[in-house]
């Protein structure tokens, strides 16, 4: 649907809801949203492929919602109803008798293809309550929609209607010599359908496709429409071939049902794609990472053989070059502010601590193979199930807790096969560093400034990550810090055991040890591509 048409509309929707209460919220199609003005309900379908709305005079079957939308919707009473300019987005203001409404709550439907969206906003303070798809920032630099957040409308998608008329340099040609882009890409709620449909009219007639834009922007300005069901997409006015439509909010496509069914299996058939996407990765991550845990049996024998040729070594040795009990020369890694005793202790350590991650990682190998036969066993069933099996199985998945969840941790590779995970936020923060972090890893922060955590995973190295590596990670650290935009940032690191919470802190405040320092030069940087390795970090965990 494309904005003028939601113009074309919009008399009869107001026609219909304004100064009407709705007695009832439901899910009639997912992802969407049902308002029940007694018997006849609105649908707002925010199918990625094909959203729409439209009235359904007898009703319709819905599932329930979730309790936000319940508790704030039913027995509001609609107070107005607004297009945003001519784009495709739909504003109803609704007045409820709750408290906590004081100053009214808007509905805000956006048709805006596969990032369509149902948001409920407080008028008072424009804070999201709660919305059927949430946007971060890795699917959008512009703003981000999650309840908690201060609503911000879609920008603008071109000239509105009353700067059409400077458009006539470029569409005031021969229509064969005119692209449906240089049409769509100036003019606000005109998308790439009703674009086509303005050079096929202007081709038929022999007009310029600017007299055919400014026919349509008078139908617009008086509100005289006749709608039009063309080839791809309904219409304001007659453009090219197709037939009238009677009532421009009913679901004037033939099939439309069938069509509904189809959309909604292939939204099931994504969602399975998309768990089956992250149980490989995740099973494929824990293969890699156990093939490179040093064995335990290799942290024993360092251990015994520095305990038994203890004598041997000198205090302060980096490294202890022994011979084993077959013969081969071995070299030990020393920490020289440990004795050779203190030394082996720390083999030993590792040792138990390497059997515990093994034992760990097979599991969670394990447990991803058993959940991805499932799933393709999940996926042979799809074609034999109705819409509303597939309904209720798309009900159980945006009510399960995964579903509820935060975005992945931000994970950037560094050089020589190193990860780092950068924390966004104070909850990311909390996450990382006492969820995420295990001991032996490194944990890095920019000092005294409120920035993101930066967690070094060991993933079973012995050795300490080389000089270009921390500085790697140290360069996040300072980019997610406040003060990424000074040069020179100071940041610290220590292993992960030696930082804890602050006592009677929020989430993601911190105390820690025996930390070393580095100074990084942000200047030598490319900041862009900083940002973009934590844009693009997240989407390989989707």
């Amino acid at each position: 649907m494309d904005g003028v048409f939601l113009a074309a509309i919009m008399p009869s929707l107001r026609e219909r809801i304004e100064g009407r209460r709705c007695t009832a919220v439901g899910v009639p199609v997912r992802p969407g949203l049902g308002l029940r003005f007694r018997k006849p309900v609105l649908v707002l379908s925010a199918l990625p492929e094909s959203p729409d709305l439209w009235w359904e005079e007898d009703g319709c079957p819905m599932a329930s919602p979730t309790a936000v939308w319940k508790d704030h919707l039913e027995g509001a009473r609609v107070g107005s109803a607004r297009q945003m300019g001519l784009d495709r987005v739909l504003v109803i203001g609704l007045d409820h008798p709750q408290a906590y409404d004081d100053g009214g709550i808007r509905l805000v439907f956006e048709i805006t293809g596969r990032n369509a969206n149902v948001i409920l906003v407080r008028s008072s303070d424009d804070r999201i309550l709660a919305c059927l798809r949430r946007i971060g920032p890795k699917r959008s630099r512009y703003r981000t929609v999650v309840p908690g957040a201060t609503y911000q409308a879609p920008p603008p998608s071109g000239l509105g209607r009353g700067e059409w008329g400077s458009s006539r340099d470029r569409l005031e040609k021969p229509p064969e010599t005119v692209t449906s882009k240089d049409v769509y890409s100036i003019l606000e709620g005109v998308g790439p359908v009703t674009a086509e449909a303005v050079l096929t009219e202007a081709r038929d007639r022999s007009v310029t496709p600017y007299e055919v834009v400014m026919e349509m922007k008078k139908a617009l300005e008086k509100e005289v429409f006749t709608p039009w069901q063309g080839p791809r997409a309904p219409l304001p006015v007659r453009l090219g071939p197709g037939e009238p439509i009677d009532d421009p909010l009913g679901p004037h496509r033939p099939g439309k049902a069938r069509e509904l069914g189809e959309l909604a299996r292939r939204e099931y058939i994504r969602h399975l794609n998309e768990r089956m996407g992250r149980l490989s990765r995740r099973r494929e991550n824990a293969a890699r990472a156990l093939e490179n845990v040093t064995p335990p049996a290799t942290y024993r024998d360092w251990g015994n053989l520095l305990l038994t040729q203890a004598r041997e070594l000198e205090k302060g040795a980096t490294v202890a070059r022994l011979e084993d009990w077959r013969g081969n020369e071995v070299e030990i890694p020393l920490k020289p502010s440990r004795s050779p005793v203190e030394n082996a202790q720390r083999y030993f350590r590792k040792a138990r601590n390497g059997e515990r991650e093994i034992g760990n990682l097979r599991k969670i190998v394990r447990r991803t193979e058993r959940e991805i036969r499932k799933l393709r066993k999940e996926m042979e069933k799809v074609p034999d199930l109705d819409l509303e099996e597939i309904e209720a199985r798309l009900g159980e998945i945006e009510s399960s807790p995964s579903a509820q969840t935060e975005r992945p941790l931000a994970e950037v590779r560094l050089a020589m096969g190193w990860r780092c995970f950068v924390g966004r936020n104070a909850r990311e923060n909390e996450k990382l560093t006492f969820g995420l972090g295990k001991r032996g890893d490194l944990w890095l922060h920019a000092r005294g400034e409120t920035g993101g955590h930066v967690l070094l995973k060991r993933d079973g190295k012995p050795d300490n990550p080389p000089r270009k590596v921390l500085l790697q990670a140290a360069a996040l650290a300072a980019y997610s810090s406040r003060k990424k935009n000074t040069g020179v940032v100071p940041v610290d690191y220590t292993e992960i055991q030696k930082v804890r919470r602050m006592k009677g802190g929020k989430p993601g405040q911190v105390v820690y040890s025996d930390e070393n320092t580095l100074f990084v030069d942000l200047s030598s940087y490319d900041g862009e591509k900083l940002a973009r390795s934590l844009d693009r970090s997240t989407k390989r965990q989707r």
